[in-house]
């Protein structure tokens, strides 16, 4: 083989191992850190986990505080109910396994509905009632915050 002919061969072998090195690369990159706040369910069953947050402002007579809920979560996982640099020190978080009638309650009453629902007001209606939110304090971290769903606690 001519020298000539070679060199193609060459260079396409070359471009060849940089994709390959490129694409191992890649799979190694760890993935960015996810930023918020997140909770995770360390006992083996399904819980429902609903979210609150107070804003601070009032509508001219009540606080205005916003909950969400039901977020399925199986044993063993977690879920970020609150994505980005955290901007509150304190957030409000509730459990419950229905199957098992157990919930992780806490000090503050906040509105929920039987259904997925959104409340923006610390009022309840008709179709609402009040749950006991454990207020979580995250300190000074702005980053990421973990909060754990225990059997026992």
């Amino acid at each position: 083989m001519r020298i000539g002919t070679l060199a193609p061969l060459l260079s396409a072998l070359a471009g060849m191992v940089l994709v390959a090195g490129d694409a191992i690369a890649q799979q190694r990159a760890p993935e960015p850190a996810r930023l918020g706040f997140r909770v995770c369910n360390q006992t083996g069953s399904e819980i429902e986990v609903a979210k609150a947050l107070n804003t601070g402002a009032t509508d001219g007579r009540n606080r205005i505080i916003i909950s969400e809920g039901w977020y399925k979560l199986a044993g063993g996982t977690c879920v970020f109910l609150w994505s980005g640099k955290l901007e509150y020190r304190y957030y409000l978080v509730y459990a419950q396994n229905k199957a098992a009638k157990r919930e992780w309650a806490g000090q503050v009453p906040i509105c929920v509905s039987r259904d997925a629902f959104t409340i923006r007001s610390d009022t309840c209606g008709s179709e609402n009632y009040r749950r006991m939110f454990i207020q979580v304090d995250t300190g000074d971290e702005t980053n990421l915050f973990t909060y754990n769903f225990r059997p026992g606690s």
